[in-house]
């Protein structure tokens, strides 16, 4: 009976979610970044190493204002009057390249998601490189301004 013990006890173990936001870098993350990281990340930010939740923590909004730089609004979604955003997604290696790029959260508007896949094909050259492969996921948004 003693040998089924060690398996019970096991299966009463609750996992419980590294606290990321007692980290200093978290404490001094801005708002935007710590809102992406909530709403992109969720619980799954607690899982990912040290490094690259540091390295999130510091370069995300820096991330989105380089891609921002690059971002052109596709000709033909203006026409159209297309607006909206999308959630991007990939790896950001630390020689700089990047890996399985993909929208996790579509615009509604094929012009608009593929054009923020193009984007990100051109900006990433001009990222920060992390340390260790890092998770990226960060929001892309087209706004019509209208005259």
């Amino acid at each position: 009976m003693n040998s089924l013990q060690p398996l019970q006890e096991k299966e009463t173990q609750k996992i419980t979610i590294p606290d990321f936001k007692q980290s200093l870098a978290y404490q001094f993350a801005d708002a935007s970044t710590k809102k992406n990281i909530s709403e992109f990340y969720g619980p799954e930010f607690g899982y990912l190493g040290k490094e690259e939740q540091e390295y999130i923590l510091n370069n995300l909004a820096y991330i989105g204002k380089i891609t921002q730089k690059y971002l052109r609004y596709p000709s033909n979604a203006a026409m159209l009057q297309q607006g909206g955003g999308n959630v991007v997604e990939f790896y950001l290696h630390p020689n700089g390249d990047i890996s399985d790029l993909k929208i996790i959260k579509k615009s509604g508007f094929i012009l608009l998601d593929r054009n923020s896949v193009k984007t990100i094909e051109i900006a990433y050259k001009d990222y920060p490189h992390p340390k260790t492969k890092t998770l990226i996921r960060f929001y892309i948004n087209y706004f019509i301004r209208y005259r």
